[in-house]
């Protein structure tokens, strides 16, 4: 792993990236990986500067596959699902992509995660009643959509950028727990608006 995470130190470096302060730090279980200041760090100082176009967002995204848009599967008001299915897709075509701009990223992120949507069958249906079962369950039937439109309509519509994929459905439930197992609201002038 130390390897693959000085490939991404040295991709975030050649691509703008200020990592100077910061380093990598395995801060054990159940935290993991993390970056930690190597050095004092002051109040209001700026440490570290991640360029957006190494950023992986839906924002980015549509500038990565311009003519690409996913339908809203879940009703209702504004669903989070529906908002990132375009960053959960691009992260599970290219989990496997070393072609892909970032790879580098996307490599280093953990295989399994131990949160509900990996959880075995038996010990989902001992929720069941739950919202967590609930929520769980939103979560599969949205993914099982959007395998079908990927299967039906983006390989057809977009060979350029969408290939079959065999395990796709395990590959987007691995991408939503990666995107939520890292995600965080950013406010910036340079993030375009909706």
């Amino acid at each position: 792993m130390e390897i693959e995470i000085q490939k991404l130190r040295s991709w975030l470096e050649e691509n703008g990236a200020d990592l100077k302060s910061v380093g990598v730090k395995d801060f054990g279980f159940p935290t993991g990986r993390g970056l930690c200041a190597n050095r004092d760090i002051q109040k209001d100082e700026l440490f570290i500067t991640i360029p957006y176009k190494c950023q992986i967002n839906r924002f980015n995204l549509k500038e990565i596959w311009p003519e690409v848009t996913i339908p809203s599967f879940n009703e209702g008001d504004v669903d989070r699902d529906n908002l990132n299915a375009i960053t959960y897709l691009y992260l599970a075509v290219n989990k496997t992509n070393p072609n892909c701009f970032h790879y580098p990223y996307i490599n280093i992120l953990p295989e399994s995660y131990d949160c509900p949507l990996g959880y075995s069958t038996e010990v989902i249906e001992t929720l069941k009643g739950t919202k967590l079962y609930a929520t769980v369950e939103k979560i599969k039937t949205f993914m099982k959509k959007l395998v079908q439109y990927y299967n039906e309509t983006l390989i057809k519509s977009f060979p350029q950028y969408f290939q079959p994929i065999d395990d796709l459905y395990e590959r987007l439930l691995w991408a939503h727990q990666s995107f939520w197992s890292r995600a965080f609201s950013v406010f910036s002038a340079c993030i375009p608006s909706e």
